[in-house]
């Protein structure tokens, strides 16, 4: 028979691509609950991007990178992308933000980095997130260098708190 108190500590944990909640109360029964964990690491590349089709696509590992085509709007040009899972782990619901922190940037015939102004997340799903990235700069001739965790990862994890004396 579980026995909680009525005080909990809630902590949050970012580090890159790794985020940790947990909420405890103190239980006499052992609780479980599971961690979503990056798997490997892996990079996606798409050469001069002005003369690739919308809807190209490279998969490593489980993991796709669409791209969607570049569309001006207004003085910046918009680049589109699609990142997807092969299999269903919710890791892309609302409240896992590390996705928005890939590297993403585009890069110049002389090997120099471009940084997007900002970013604008156009759908997101259980498996799949969409995202437009502004330049200033005419992207047609540079290519696209982008980074994410192939596999997300679910682990049990076990908790048993014992001998904590209640107020």
């Amino acid at each position: 028979r579980a026995i909680s108190s009525s005080r909990s500590a809630t902590k949050t944990s970012t580090t890159g691509w790794l985020q940790v909640s947990l909420m405890l109360v103190m239980a006499v029964e052992p609780c479980a609950f599971q961690a979503v964990l990056p798997g490997r690491v892996e990079s996606f590349r798409f050469e001069k991007i002005g003369d690739l089709q919308p809807g190209a696509r490279q998969t490593k590992a489980g993991a796709t990178l669409t791209f969607d085509g570049i569309r001006k709007n207004e003085d910046l040009f918009g680049v589109s992308i699609r990142l997807s899972f092969d299999e269903e782990h919710n890791a892309l619901e609302s409240h896992q933000s590390w996705v928005y922190d890939n590297p993403f940037y585009l890069e110049d015939s002389s090997g120099n980095q471009v940084l997007p102004l900002t970013l604008e997340s156009n759908a997101i799903a259980q498996n799949e997130v969409a995202f437009t990235y502004y330049f200033e700069e005419n992207p047609d001739a540079m290519s696209i260098f982008y980074q994410t965790p192939a596999a997300i990862i679910k682990v049990p994890i076990k908790l048993s708190i014992e001998n904590v004396p209640f107020p």
